[in-house]
């Protein structure tokens, strides 16, 4: 299915995930995409450099400029200097970089490939063994 601008629902999905400020590997997660991780960024940088998609963007960045939102280059910035006035609370300072990290995508946990199975976890845990030799 087709949306404004030739982009179909995911790509349309992450652009808009993209331009709030998640990263890209992030929003082409969140847009659907069965990619995760590496791959994933891989794929949101394709992705972005695709016609359409850099269209329906550009687009997008218009509108919201026209509104008057900030690009998220000029919410980084403004953050940035927040971070370095030494009349800003370092609880504030905290805040904004906690959520610049979110933004990032930096606070994702990172995936653990686990290889015990369910019976064999508890089979172990039925000999007694001790939590550290599983």
């Amino acid at each position: 299915m087709v949306v404004m601008g030739g982009v179909n629902v995911r790509q349309a999905r992450f652009v808009e995930l993209y331009l709030s400020g998640m990263a890209a590997g992030r929003a082409y997660e969140e847009a659907g995409y069965e990619s995760r991780g590496e791959a994933a960024v891989s794929a949101a940088s394709k992705l972005l450099k695709q016609e359409k998609v850099m269209e329906h963007l550009q687009r997008l960045r218009r509108e919201q400029e026209k509104d008057g939102y900030l690009t998220r280059q000029e919410i980084r910035r403004i953050r940035h200097e927040m971070v370095n006035d030494p009349d800003v609370s370092d609880s504030v300072k905290r805040g904004l970089l906690v959520d610049e990290a979110r933004m990032m995508g930096y606070n994702e946990p990172e995936e653990v490939d686990v290889d015990l199975g369910l019976a064999d976890l508890i089979g172990k845990m039925r000999l007694g063994r001790p939590m550290g030799d599983y």
